[in-house]
């Protein structure tokens, strides 16, 4: 009786040891068929391979998924799928074809906690014949909620950062059309490895096409790192695309940083194409800095072109309204430019504000 007792015991540790080591990987994934391949003694590679011979005893289907935990850079939190975990924010992961789609179901806006610290890695394999492709790509909060809707999902435990950052590097030179690709430069971006900002910077400065370019521009401005900005002070240098030079704006922006703001003044007041120029003051504009202030004044000033003027304008009236409004108001009592007195006029009506109205009460009654 006491040997039944015992084995009834360790089953039931069993089963209690391994729910947990399901809920600790899984980590908020649900659906219908999750299985763990968390063999330590196997590569990711013949994880992988594993997971695609279960797959195939199994299921008559041609899609399935694979996930793995993923150490994040620190400088890349802002971006990708966040969801909370609270039982009114589940997001619904199921697929089109080729694509990977996920459906948010959020009752307020978003909160970032340490579990963004580690990301879920979703691959969506498809099976042509007897051979699998991974075909696409997400990385999803490791602390959400997230519904698997008819898609098997073999959990791969978390490899090293080596050994993932190199499968996913593989796949992408591996991948068949850019829209593969784009996902996995994603991927590859948030891995915290040393190698991750030259990728991208190589990819940048390839041959790939304008798109992935941009991309890889993207994630280097993302990932805020000093390597990061060598890289895109070395691709702006060079760059003569107008779309390039849109793209290197926006990841200037996105790094936060003094010498970011730096970049975006020079864009600002360099001899490169309007459009161009009007993305720098735009971007500057929703930095707020003291010397990103000071290129608007200056451009106000000195610039020749009305649209660049005009850009500036906007861009000031953007601003928090106690640094907004004494510029505009400013503007309307001093430049000489009528246009772009009007302009000011404009956007110092859309404020709410007494200095607006003493202003205005000033002109009206003169």
């Amino acid at each position: 009786m006491k040997t039944l007792k015992t084995i009834i015991k360790i089953f039931l540790i069993i089963i209690f040891l391994i729910s947990e080591m399901l809920s600790g990987a899984v980590s908020g994934l649900e659906g219908k068929n999750i299985v763990l391949i968390d063999d330590t003694s196997l590569s990711l590679e013949q994880r992988v391979e594993k997971a695609e011979k279960a797959f195939s005893a199994k299921f008559n289907s041609n899609y399935f998924l694979t996930g793995y935990y993923v150490n994040t850079r620190g400088g890349n939190m802002s971006f990708g799928t966040f969801i909370t975990s609270s039982e009114d924010r589940t997001s619904r992961i199921s697929h089109d074809g080729d694509s990977l789609r996920i459906y948010h179901y959020m009752a307020s806006d978003y909160d970032k906690g340490d579990n963004f610290k580690k990301r879920i890695a979703l691959f969506l394999h498809k099976k042509t014949g007897k051979k699998f492709q991974v075909v696409n790509a997400v990385t999803l909060n490791g602390g959400a909620r997230y519904k698997i809707d008819g898609l098997p999902l073999y959990l791969l435990g978390e490899p090293g950062v080596d050994e993932s950052f190199n499968y996913v590097k593989d796949l992408f030179t591996s991948a068949e059309n850019e829209r593969s690709r784009k996902k996995f430069i994603s991927v590859i971006a948030i891995h915290d490895h040393k190698d991750t900002s030259r990728f991208l910077y190589d990819t940048a400065s390839g041959d790939l096409g304008i798109e992935l370019r941009k991309t890889a521009i993207f994630w280097l401005g993302a990932v805020k790192s000093e390597k990061s900005y060598i890289y895109l002070k070395k691709l702006s240098d060079s760059a003569t695309e107008q779309k390039i030079i849109k793209s290197l704006i926006f990841a200037f922006y996105t790094l936060d940083s003094g010498k970011g703001n730096k970049e975006l003044i020079r864009i600002a007041k360099g001899d490169i194409p309007s459009s161009a120029r009007k993305d720098a003051i735009f971007w500057l504009g929703q930095r707020a800095s003291k010397e990103g202030i000071d290129t608007l004044r200056d451009v106000l000033l000195n610039d020749e072109e009305s649209e660049i003027r005009n850009s500036a304008v906007f861009a000031i009236s953007q601003l928090d309204d106690d640094k907004s409004i004494p510029i505009l108001i400013d503007i309307v009592r001093n430049n000489k430019n009528s246009k772009i007195k009007k302009k000011a006029m404009f956007w110092l009506g859309q404020k709410d504000d007494k200095r607006v109205i003493d202003l205005f009460e000033s002109i009206l009654l003169k």
